[in-house]
């Protein structure tokens, strides 16, 4: 049995439909916050393939739209992260590709920007 009102909020739920690669399921869905419920008897493994790798992994919501494995993910998510040279202070540092600063610099170099934009639209009398 669904509730009829959210747990989160209290919203009265909606009826939705999703539609599942074994067919259409039936969810509870609230407007307010988005919390979805739908009956547990229903839900099933679903083995999908990986697009990096192409090893079976095992999904258990029948509308998880995952297309990447947990090794991959991780994977990713550190090949991503290299070691760099601060553009400001010349130390070593970790991060992504895209950063000039390392963490300290960049929490400096904003600080004084905020206090040049303060500076130059404050009204002198």
């Amino acid at each position: 049995m669904l509730p009829t009102h959210c747990k989160r909020c209290g919203e009265v739920l909606f009826d939705e439909y999703v539609s599942t690669e074994e067919g259409f399921m039936q969810m509870k869905k609230c407007v307010m916050c988005g919390a979805r419920y739908f009956d547990k008897s229903e839900i099933q493994t679903i083995k999908k393939k990986c697009i990096h790798c192409g090893k079976e992994f095992i999904v258990y919501s029948p509308i998880s739209a995952k297309k990447v494995c947990e090794e991959c993910r991780r994977k990713r998510s550190l090949s991503k992260k290299i070691e760099k040279i601060c553009m400001c202070c010349g130390n070593h540092y970790i991060g992504d590709p895209r950063s000039k600063y390392c963490k300290r610099c960049v929490s400096r170099l904003t600080t004084q920007r905020n206090a040049e934009r303060r500076g130059k639209y404050a009204v002198s009398l």
